[in-house]
């Protein structure tokens, strides 16, 4: 009888044992699993770090974008007017004044306040190999600036200007530029 216990007690033990095992095993695996679980969620904290710090990025880049625009409120482009057609005068500004604004498009007391050629040329073409530089002209109000922009499609057409052929266009980022471009090109798709 004692023998029947000692071989019950034996066998508690030995399953016991093996059930200690078989639960240092499974600890030893949650372990594993915490620590990959672990390792997924600081890359994924990371990931979300950078996603906001590009999105920091991109709210900041769209207002620099909004204040460069809101900055050149006032300013026009015209582009095709030869290059030193202005050497005459004793500034761009009274040259722009006088003689394109008041001679050749009827516009008085427009207010010119800097005006300069960029430094970004038109394309080269057979029929001008060297073509004019756009001018960037600041005005000081905004008002003249509309005025100037409502006038002068009917002003400018068909109507040379130092035999130059001149085009107005409101002053804004490269970013703007691309968006209104892609719109036309939308747009007049469709038109044919």
């Amino acid at each position: 009888m004692q023998e029947t216990k000692l071989n019950s007690i034996l066998e508690k033990l030995s399953s016991l044992e093996s059930s200690q095992e078989k639960t240092a095993a499974d600890v030893n695996a949650l372990k594993d699993s915490y620590s990959a679980l672990d390792a997924q969620m600081s890359e994924v904290n990371n990931e979300l770090a950078l996603k906001a710090t590009r999105e920091e990025l991109a709210s900041i880049h769209k207002k620099m974008e909004d204040l460069e625009n809101r900055s050149k409120r006032n300013n026009i482009v015209p582009w095709g007017l030869k290059e030193g057609v202005e050497a005459a005068h004793n500034s761009f500004e009274s040259f722009l004044k006088i003689e394109f604004f008041e001679k050749h498009m009827q516009l008085q007391n427009i207010e010119v306040t800097r005006a300069h050629r960029t430094n970004v040329s038109q394309r080269a073409t057979a029929e001008d190999p060297s073509p004019a530089r756009p001018i960037h002209i600041y005005l000081l109000r905004y008002s003249d600036k509309v005025q100037i922009l409502k006038v002068a499609a009917s002003s400018l057409k068909d109507n040379l200007f130092l035999d130059s052929q001149i085009f107005i266009s409101d002053d804004v980022s490269k970013n703007v530029r691309k968006e209104r471009a892609e719109l036309r090109k939308s747009h007049l798709k469709g038109i044919r």
